[in-house]
């Protein structure tokens, strides 16, 4: 089943982002700054992965961010459609899980998307 970790969405908008998965029957779960030092393949429940059982205390990343788990055939392309139907302001901090980062904490996949999100700026500017 497709998944969808929200951070940093306790908000209108991260409304509207569950009531379009629960709609697309895609699970959709927030993640509490507590957890930040878990690894993400134990936050999105990979039975390989223990928890760390460390919280995170110091200050947390404001940026919303996504991550996406199991977007299989098309599943992908028509969350996308609907969330721009639906006319969500789009999240710029996303990613999906991969064999990459699925070692990661949050705040390490929050630092690489961010360095990714100013690289690609920085080529945009004229």
């Amino acid at each position: 089943m497709a998944e969808i970790f929200l951070y940093n969405l306790h908000t209108p908008k991260g409304e509207a982002i569950e009531q379009l998965c629960t709609k697309l029957h895609i699970k959709c779960r927030h993640i509490d700054p507590r957890d930040y030092l878990e690894r993400l393949g134990f936050i999105t429940g990979n039975k390989k992965f223990e928890r760390i059982g460390i919280p995170f205390t110091g200050n947390a990343f404001d940026d919303e961010m996504m991550l996406l788990k199991n977007f299989e055939g098309n599943t992908l392309d028509l969350f996308l459609e609907a969330y721009r139907k639906a006319g969500i302001t789009p999240i710029i901090l996303k990613a999906a899980l991969t064999p990459t980062n699925i070692h990661w904490n949050t705040l390490q996949l929050y630092e690489e998307l961010a360095r990714e999100h100013r690289a690609f700026e920085a080529f945009m500017k004229p």
